[in-house]
């Protein structure tokens, strides 16, 4: 149930940010603005897998606390993840990339299922630090990103190339000095 609220918070706020902000700014496939709910919902992942592998036992009352938090991110990951593939790929074969990607997500699902049970069985904790450290990895991925590709958050004007304007709300453009 968790996870059902979850998609429809990311869903709503991937498309939020692609169509609201994003009409202000224009849209670039390197747009960091297009990367946030993606973001927000694999550092959620990270801290609810990190607050999971302390719990010893299974049947603790804490966890009634914790995975909602799991359900939540992981389909808000899914979501967002989708969201921001079909807005990279509007005009391209939206359909061929979907599949190849729910493909490779299932494989990866099967992939970590087995190797989380090979860890599970030396370390209790070990599938829960594993996918807390590979979304540690994507967020660390996806900041480096969005820093490197802050500029794109500006509309480009046409205008003549190198030059800095500025649109007329007063706000820089792709092309203006900072």
């Amino acid at each position: 149930a968790f996870g059902l609220l979850g998609a429809f918070l990311f869903g709503f706020f991937s498309d939020f940010v692609t169509n609201k902000i994003q009409q202000k700014y224009g849209f670039d496939e390197t747009n960091v603005l297009q990367m946030l709910p993606l973001l927000l919902s694999s550092m959620l992942t990270c801290f609810s897998y990190t607050l999971l592998s302390f719990v010893q036992d299974p049947k603790d009352k804490i966890i009634y606390f914790i995975l909602p938090f799991v359900g939540i991110s992981e389909l808000g990951n899914y979501v967002a993840s989708v969201s921001y593939l079909s807005k990279l790929n509007q005009k391209l074969q939206q359909g061929t990339i979907s599949g190849v990607y729910n493909l490779c997500g299932g494989l990866g699902i099967l992939f970590f299922s087995g190797f989380g049970g090979f860890l599970f069985d030396l370390i209790p904790s070990g599938p829960f630090i594993m996918a807390a450290c590979l979304h540690f990895i994507f967020d660390v991925y996806v900041i480096g990103f969005m820093i490197a590709n802050r500029g794109n958050i500006y509309k480009t004007t046409g205008e003549k190339e190198g030059s800095r304007e500025k649109d007329e709300e007063g706000l820089l453009t792709a092309d203006s000095e900072l």
